[in-house]
């Protein structure tokens, strides 16, 4: 082939190659409607929630309570969302916080894992007839859960120990409140 015939080949193909890129594709290549990717705030706030998951099992509690704060700023009521963010805000020492935000929780959407935290929240600030009643709760939803009965022997061990130091301490001090007989 001589060299006029190849550039004359050369030229002729790069003048059909702009014409390729507006071929449609092919029908057996068209990505199929369910595959496209969802980015609805429920399902961002969703993976959010799982990051946040996988932040706290890593250990990064700073890192996971932002990104559960991601996730409520995209879907504010999202149980996984609120239950994960009181649970490190109890782990970060932030009690009372942890206590108001299940609460709230158990009150709007009540499930056995809000009640189980809620109680052992409870528990962890010593009100532990509280924490032992809301511990029932959790296992009347769910029975099986075994952290829910871990926490509730937790609760009433503590609450016989109190109760035990109460009656030792009202022992102790009973000489003194009697009433001194009369002469």
């Amino acid at each position: 082939m001589s060299q006029h015939t190849s550039l004359m080949l050369m030229l002729a193909c790069a003048g059909l190659l702009p014409a390729c890129g507006n071929l449609p594709a092919p029908a057996s290549h068209a990505a199929p409607p369910q595959a496209h990717s969802d980015t609805s705030p429920a399902t961002r706030a969703a993976a959010y929630c799982k990051l946040g998951k996988r932040m706290q099992e890593l250990g990064d509690p700073r890192a996971a309570l932002a990104a559960y704060h991601d996730a409520l700023l995209l879907d504010p009521v999202s149980p996984d969302a609120r239950n994960g963010a009181a649970v490190l805000q109890a782990q970060l020492g932030q009690l009372e916080t942890a206590r108001t935000m299940l609460q709230a929780l158990a009150h709007e959407a009540p499930t056995a894992r809000t009640y189980n935290n809620l109680g052992y929240v409870l528990y962890l600030q010593g009100d532990y007839a509280q924490a032992a009643a809301v511990l029932r709760q959790s296992l009347q939803l769910d029975n099986g859960q075994q952290p829910a009965r871990a926490n509730l022997d937790l609760a009433i061990a503590a609450l016989a120990r109190s109760v035990s130091t109460l009656d030792t301490a009202t022992a102790a001090i009973a000489p003194d409140l009697a009433p001194t007989p009369a002469p």
